[in-house]
């Protein structure tokens, strides 16, 4: 089927309007010329049409513990985004519109489409989020070093976002300060604001090890460790 605006005229008798095709149970855009020829007969010519942009989810890190919001952002501006949560292709009576973060609590295949009236539908857009126990794994007490030296011990709890936090308890005072927190991507961040110190690094969920840099407002600069010594 093709439609043609007549009012939209180019050089040449030449009119643009929009031809409509459908491939595979989806309709499609694209842009099309028609140019009369002597005799009063028709020609059309299929010319390239936009595509949408390929949606992308975020967060990146496709794991968690306990339950995730994923958003789906598209590139091309007021473009409807439908998406199906079973390993399907999200067209038509498959997919849910798209309006907001989805919630998630388990292991889920997620795939996206992207449209825009009169555009080619974007490329379909696929990941898996995973739900994991491996923070829970390595939850427990530990050691660490400190430049070499020892800082006592620190436990590592589960936070409800998915996070460890680990603590660490003075062995003058038995106090527990915060001593960092360890997200679900395995990245390691620390702060005291007192001391102006900032410390960042990376965590092993294998062997339930971490290591990482420390640094001063001052510029003072040095690294630490930490080795699990038993389970929670």
């Amino acid at each position: 089927m093709t439609r043609r605006d007549p009012k939209k005229r180019c050089g040449g008798g030449r009119r643009v309007g929009m031809a409509m095709l459908v491939v595979g149970g989806l309709v499609c855009g694209a842009e099309c010329e028609v140019a009369s020829l002597t005799g009063g007969d028709v020609a059309t010519r299929l010319l390239p049409a936009r595509q949408v942009a390929t949606p992308v989810f975020q967060p990146e890190d496709r794991s968690f513990s306990k339950s995730i919001d994923v958003e789906i952002v598209c590139a091309s501006e007021d473009a409807t985004i439908q998406y199906s949560l079973d390993g399907q292709p999200p067209y038509g009576s498959r997919g849910t519109l798209y309006t907001g973060p989805i919630r998630l609590d388990r292991t889920t295949p997620i795939r996206a489409v992207a449209y825009i009236a009169g555009a080619l539908p974007s490329d379909m857009a696929e990941a898996t989020f995973t739900k994991t126990d491996r923070l829970l794994d390595c939850v427990g007490d530990y050691e660490g070093t400190f430049d070499g030296g020892s800082v006592g011990k620190l436990s590592f709890t589960l936070l409800e976002s998915g996070a460890l936090l680990g603590l660490w308890t003075s062995p003058v005072d038995g106090s527990r300060r915060v001593a960092g927190t360890v997200h679900p991507d395995g990245s390691v961040e620390a702060a005291e604001p007192k001391q102006g110190l900032m410390a960042e690094g990376v965590f092993d969920f294998e062997a339930c090890t971490s290591e990482g840099t420390w640094q001063t407002a001052a510029g003072e600069k040095g690294r630490w460790k930490l080795q699990r010594i038993s389970p929670e």
